[in-house]
């Protein structure tokens, strides 16, 4: 993600000004929707992991706040490590897959 790459700006300006887009509390949220597309939701995570780390949230419990807020209930993601939501993972892996290679399939 873009954003993910700004975050690792060494201007604290240009971090700030990402961490206080009200689109960052949005794509945040998505980790809690009931159904989201395992592909988006692995590179929200990867934001996620990203945005954690750096210092302005890591270091300031106020700041960190609204932030934990968006991934407080992330329940809805624990169907898609091996319960219910788990087959709907392999069907979008191979929907991509068969996209992506037209002439290979996975069974």
């Amino acid at each position: 993600m873009t954003l993910g790459s700004l975050l690792n700006s060494d201007k604290k300006e240009n971090r700030m000004k990402i961490l206080e887009d009200t689109v960052v509390h949005e794509l945040i949220s998505i980790m809690s929707h009931e159904k989201t597309d395992p592909i988006l939701l692995t590179s929200i995570c990867r934001f996620a992991l990203q945005l954690f780390k750096t210092d302005e949230v890591r270091l300031d419990e106020k700041f960190m706040e609204p932030f934990y807020r968006g991934t407080a209930s992330l329940r809805q993601m624990i169907p898609y490590l091996g319960f219910d939501r788990y087959f709907d993972l392999i069907a979008s892996a191979r929907k991509y897959h068969a996209a992506k290679n037209k002439k290979h399939s996975i069974d």
